[in-house]
């Protein structure tokens, strides 16, 4: 749906990104919007940036409220086992640590 008003073509932006990057990532069976679509191809098919998918989180909150928790419950279980969230995860288990 188009949005409208003043706000409407900054809102139609963020859905049509989020759109264009939002991947399903088999392996932890989880919809996540990664960096970006067309980088993490380099990484294995996808690759978590906790800042930068933590500010998606935000983004969908304007209009997809389960896109936003997904982003950030999905950031959040990359933790380490001493609890810290890496600056990146990516498939096959590499995180920063």
């Amino acid at each position: 749906m188009k949005a409208v008003g003043k706000s409407g073509p900054i809102l139609d932006a963020i859905e049509t990104t989020l759109g264009w990057d939002t991947v399903y990532e088999p392996s932890h069976h989880r919809v996540v919007s990664p960096v970006s679509r067309d980088w993490s191809v380099g990484w294995g098919g996808y690759v978590i940036f906790d800042w930068d998918t933590f500010f998606a989180a935000t983004m969908a909150s304007l209009g997809d409220r389960d896109l936003a928790y997904a982003n950030a419950i999905e950031t959040l279980h990359e933790s380490t086992a001493e609890g810290f969230v890496p600056n990146y995860a990516r498939h096959g288990g590499w995180k920063s640590f």
